[in-house]
């Protein structure tokens, strides 16, 4: 997989970290190319390298405002229950679905453009978590898991 297919996926999946880590090396650095392999990533994920890695990426993101903003993330657990919930990303997601006493098994971003039936009203996921905590739960479906989500 090249770089610039990482980064596409990383944008489809919300991950501001990684985009961050990509646009740093690739055109603050100048280090790699979005040709490159994703291979060429293992270099900056050494143990080594994590705190002057984190400390050159906080402040990257600060320079390019791009703050961790929650968003919305459709989690499917093992109860074959669809939980969707406000959070800054997918770990964030699983953990707090986890601690709801359900059993994750994927999550992924929902865009904020989705319509979503809440409080009998078709609202977009933008309007509905504008005002909530992170993290958050924001309601469950029990029946879409058996036609979106299969292993």
């Amino acid at each position: 997989m090249l770089i610039k297919d990482l980064l596409d996926e990383s944008i489809k999946e919300n991950d501001v970290n990684l985009q961050a880590l990509i646009m740093f090396l690739v055109f603050e650095k100048k280090v790699l190319s979005m040709n490159d392999g994703t291979h060429e990533l293992d270099l900056y994920f050494l143990p080594k390298h994590n705190e002057r890695m984190g400390n050159e990426l906080t402040k990257f993101k600060e320079k390019m405002n791009m703050g961790n903003s929650a968003s919305c993330y459709r989690v499917y657990t093992h109860e074959e229950e669809t939980v969707y919930v406000k959070s800054i990303d997918n770990n964030q997601a699983m953990l707090f679905v986890k601690s709801m006493g359900l059993n994750p098994v994927t999550s992924c971003y929902v865009s904020e453009s989705e319509l979503m039936l809440y409080n009998g009203k078709h609202q977009t996921i933008k309007e509905i978590i504008k005002s909530m905590p992170v993290p958050c739960y924001i309601g469950s479906n029990q029946t879409e898991q058996q036609y979106k989500w299969r292993n």
